[in-house]
């Protein structure tokens, strides 16, 4: 409920400027990233929940689509 006020404030207020110039896609494929959260969950002092690989993969897809195909809704240039 805190988060869904704070985000109806940002994107209604025109107080805060959120328009975005660049966007930098860190790109990795979803094997590597689920493999580094693994490890890092592993290494922590408390045990976490890590996302299934198959999550990752939708994740990254969604982030292809959006970010690499041509004439997309994409708000600025994005760097990879």
């Amino acid at each position: 409920m805190f988060l869904c006020k704070w985000f109806k404030f940002l994107t209604e207020s025109s107080l805060v400027d959120l328009g975005v110039e660049l966007i930098v896609y860190l790109r990795t494929s979803p094997e590597v990233a689920w493999t580094r959260v693994k490890e890092q969950a592993f290494h922590s002092v408390k045990e976490e929940q890590v996302a299934s690989l198959e999550q990752f993969q939708k994740l990254h897809d969604l982030h292809e689509k959006w970010l690499m195909t041509p004439h997309s809704n994409v708000p600025s240039k994005v760097l990879v």
